[in-house]
């Protein structure tokens, strides 16, 4: 790979680094499951083309009777124009 995140980043004024966004899909199940993008509920699975700006995410996902997950998640423009983040939530009492 020639350069890197840092050049590529780089060449962008920060005017512009600051307003890039991607697109994210949050698919899985159960259905209905809430999602909560750093502590905030953003809505139930499954979720399509919700905007976050470039940057570093906690994402959750937690329904009733079901094990919540929870992952750090990252927003690259290089590689995240078009994101999807998949959970699939455990019953409880169910064996991993």
């Amino acid at each position: 790979m020639v350069g890197g995140h840092n050049e590529f980043r780089n060449n962008i004024p920060n005017h512009h680094i600051k307003t890039m966004a991607a697109f994210i899909n949050i698919i899985g199940w159960p259905s209905g499951a809430e999602i909560f993008i750093d502590e905030k509920l953003i809505g139930e699975l499954p979720i399509y083309n919700h905007m976050l700006k470039l940057g570093k995410y906690r994402v959750e996902a937690r329904k009733e009777g079901y094990v919540s997950e929870v992952r750090e998640e990252f927003v690259v423009w290089e590689t995240d124009r078009k994101k999807t983040i998949l959970f699939q939530l455990k019953k409880v009492g169910e064996e991993f």
